[in-house]
């Protein structure tokens, strides 16, 4: 009799009823899987933050590197110039200094986007080289200027020809920081 009183009491059960209960164990499944999942989630998005941001500060390099070599090869002073409140920078056009360069491999402008730029839809609408929307380009100073110059000789200058006191750019990507110098003395570049 026991057995039919106990078949008696599950079946007294209204189906609404049954679907809320859920078990301690089932529970437990799931927080399991859940922390399992945030153990492999989160260093993938940190170190792909950290990778993001190592791309993008050997670009810059790269792209310092290529300028001072085409000062010293055109015989003629060439700028990077940075728009960090756009948050991009660009190797200006011989013919207009306001307008990015044509890139000589990929044939593109030679504009380079971060964060903000890739946000902006009436630059997204530009053909451009790379872009690093996970990435902030900070700061860029060179001796009080956002154009970096190189004279005829490849050496950092200001704008007028005389010699930097200091030149440094400054990308971050959530927690992580890289600061790139430009030694004013041999144009020189590290990242930090």
């Amino acid at each position: 009799m026991r057995s039919d009183s106990h078949e008696y009491a599950t079946e007294s059960l209204q189906p609404a009823q049954a679907a809320k209960a859920v078990t301690l164990v089932e529970l437990l499944v799931v927080a399991v899987v859940a922390g399992l999942a945030a153990m492999v989630v989160i260093p993938l998005a940190v170190e792909q933050r950290g990778l993001q941001l190592t791309h993008a500060a050997r670009r810059i390099m790269a792209d310092i590197l290529y300028v001072q070599n085409q000062a010293i090869h055109e015989r003629t002073p060439q700028a990077l110039v940075f728009q960090t409140e756009r948050g991009l920078y660009f190797y200006p056009s011989a013919s207009n200094p306001e307008e990015p360069a044509i890139e000589p491999v990929s044939k593109k402008d030679y504009l380079i986007l971060f964060g903000k730029a890739c946000a902006d839809e009436q630059v997204q609408g530009q053909s451009h080289v790379a872009e690093f929307p996970s990435v902030a380009l900070e700061s860029a100073s060179f001796g009080g200027d956002s154009v970096l110059y190189f004279d005829w000789l490849g050496l950092p200058s200001a704008a007028d020809g005389t010699p930097l006191s200091g030149a440094g750019i400054k990308i971050s990507s959530g927690e992580l920081f890289r600061t790139l110098t430009v030694e004013t003395t041999t144009g020189r570049v590290t990242i930090n």
